[in-house]
């Protein structure tokens, strides 16, 4: 109890999990050394073994904790979604609409509207809307985001032609009043957009050269507190 870790300079890539709790008169305590910049990262360096993948598009085989979506967090390296940064900023999963500006992600105008008349319902539902783009390899598999009611929510794509996808509708998807599609190679077609398919990450990188100083999430806690306390 009492005890002070002092820190050097430097990136940890890794999870702090203290072995013991302190008190409330002496807790435990964990300072940088001096003042120096100490960085405790949830994010692993994927910089090595990038090749071309189609003009600005480079791949590269890695294994990321997810392919697609996780409902819950019930462990330090089950995530939520994967993400990917360059230079420290992160990038966007390949989706259309694309997004505008990269620090703005929850700018509307950035959301496809749902047409008037849009729904077709049916055994599943089919979305019509002539601006969907027809992407190499197509959308079905994909995922669609709805945004605008309660909450926003997801359905797998299950069928896809030009300017239509088809899904699975829930209750009050309906009153969702704009959308976005993502979840396919296809969709990756400007600078700062990633995709993985769960063997293969794609990146095409800020400056459309060879990706450099990426990093990618693969654990949610820098300190892992459970059970732990003062």
């Amino acid at each position: 109890e009492g005890d002070t870790c002092y820190i050097r300079a430097g990136i940890y890539r890794e999870t702090v999990v203290p072995k013991n709790s302190g008190s409330s008169g002496n807790p435990i305590v964990f300072t940088s050394d001096g003042g120096v910049d100490v960085i405790i990262s949830g994010a692993d360096e994927a910089n090595d073994g990038w090749t071309v993948y189609s003009g600005n598009i480079y791949q590269k085989t890695i294994a990321l904790p997810v392919t697609g979506y996780n409902d819950a967090i019930t462990s330090n390296s089950t995530l939520l979604a994967n993400q990917v940064f360059v230079n420290g900023k992160m990038m966007i999963e390949a989706r259309w609409p694309n997004i505008s500006n990269s620090d703005d992600l929850m700018n509307r105008a950035d959301f496809a509207p749902v047409p008037k008349d849009g729904w077709i319902n049916g055994e599943g539902t089919t979305l019509l809307d002539h601006d969907i783009p027809d992407i190499p390899g197509g959308w079905t598999g994909g995922t669609i985001w709805f945004i605008g009611w309660f909450v926003a929510r997801t359905s797998n794509i299950n069928a896809s032609s030009v300017g239509q996808i088809k899904f699975q509708l829930m209750r009050g998807d309906e009153f969702h009043d704009s959308y976005y599609l993502t979840g396919r190679l296809g969709a990756l077609d400007t600078e700062k957009e990633w995709f993985y398919d769960g063997t293969m990450l794609y990146l095409w990188a800020p400056d459309s050269g060879i990706p450099a100083n990426v990093e990618v999430k693969m654990r949610n806690y820098a300190f892992d507190l459970s059970d732990k306390s003062y």
